[in-house]
């Protein structure tokens, strides 16, 4: 139903999005957000069952929302990426923005 959707969405779109805009967030934060904002999610979910309007699908959406982008900051702060992976990181942002001719494509 729509308040399960709150539960599980935010916390699988909002890593992988914000993963492709902020290249600053490390792997590991991303694995935090996802189990951090699907607790949060059930335990808002159960919590629910004695506060109704906390099972709608908007209050459950943004309580799991700023769960997961708060877990995101924390997760990237105590699980940063070890040097070699910020290396490599780097180089495929910026090999993204690299131009190739047209010759240089077809090589």
């Amino acid at each position: 139903s729509n308040n399960i959707f709150g539960v599980f969405l935010p916390p699988i779109a909002v890593p992988m999005v914000a993963g492709v805009v902020f290249r600053r967030l490390s792997k590991r934060s991303g694995i935090t957000a996802l189990s951090g904002g699907i607790a949060v999610g059930l335990a808002a979910f159960t919590v629910g069952a004695w506060y109704p309007y906390v099972r709608e699908t908007i209050p459950m959406t943004w309580i799991t929302t700023i769960a997961t982008i708060a877990l995101l900051v924390i997760g990237t702060k105590l699980f940063p990426d070890r040097k070699d992976e910020a290396e490599r990181i780097d180089a495929f942002f910026k090999k993204l923005k690299t131009t190739v001719n047209k010759k240089e494509a077809s090589l």
